[in-house]
């Protein structure tokens, strides 16, 4: 479900909803709470909570960014159970490596996320911009290039993939084209967060303004 949004540049921030044996999954409250900051000049939009299915959660985004008006970039939110701490994912891997089925009962484990695509993706927003803002706010972070094996890897590496074909089809190289329903998607940060994140004061204000920094700065890929 859409929340109420503000004037701006359009972000869209995505959280999960519960899987295997977490019945509550913060990164689904978590998004809420980032997109209920109107005050930032942004227009924050919430997609959560999404489904814990290899492809439905980015099939899920990409629906959403396709029928706004260019939003600048997602934040996509999920938990790490055994984390004490934020963590910015830098990399997304074209590989399923965790054995957990999903919500469906699917399990990933050694099949490619897009045949054909990169081995890595990388993530083109400034990270260090995003964790100096959530330093300032007191939270530790640290910079990840393993985001793991599961549904947050398959969401990540298909948004960045998308927003990878995008950027070339507006470049113009050759054989560039549209491979699917969603041929380009804002750039993506992936941010892993501890179990106890919905319950942190100031950490969704934090991310907020800590992706506005990011999309401000100039070493955003692609500006």
């Amino acid at each position: 479900m859409l929340g109420p949004v503000s004037s701006g540049p359009t972000l869209l921030v995505t959280g999960f909803g519960p899987f295997l044996g977490n019945a509550e999954n913060p990164s689904e409250h978590l998004a809420h709470a980032v997109s209920a900051h109107h005050d930032l000049g942004v227009r924050f939009v919430p997609v959560a909570p999404l489904p814990v299915v290899f492809g439905a959660a980015a099939a899920r985004v990409l629906e959403v960014s396709e029928g706004l008006d260019a939003p600048v970039a997602t934040l996509a939110l999920g938990l790490a159970s055994r984390a004490s701490h934020v963590r910015l994912e830098r990399l997304a891997r074209n590989r399923s490596s965790a054995n957990d089925p999903d919500a469906l009962g699917v399990r990933g484990e050694g099949r490619a996320v897009h045949p054909g695509g990169p081995e890595v993706l990388a993530c083109p927003l400034p990270l260090e911009a995003l964790g100096e803002v959530l330093a300032r706010a007191g939270f530790s972070w640290s910079v990840s290039e393993d985001a793991g094996g599961y549904v947050c890897n398959d969401l990540y590496y298909r948004l960045l993939h998308a927003h990878h074909l995008g950027r070339t089809l507006r470049e113009g190289a050759p054989g560039a084209g549209k491979t699917g329903p969603h041929a380009s998607a804002p750039p993506t940060v992936f941010v892993h967060v501890p179990p106890d994140a919905h319950r942190m004061p100031g950490l969704a204000r934090a991310l907020a303004e800590g992706m506005v920094a990011a999309v401000s700065g100039p070493k955003m890929e692609g500006r």
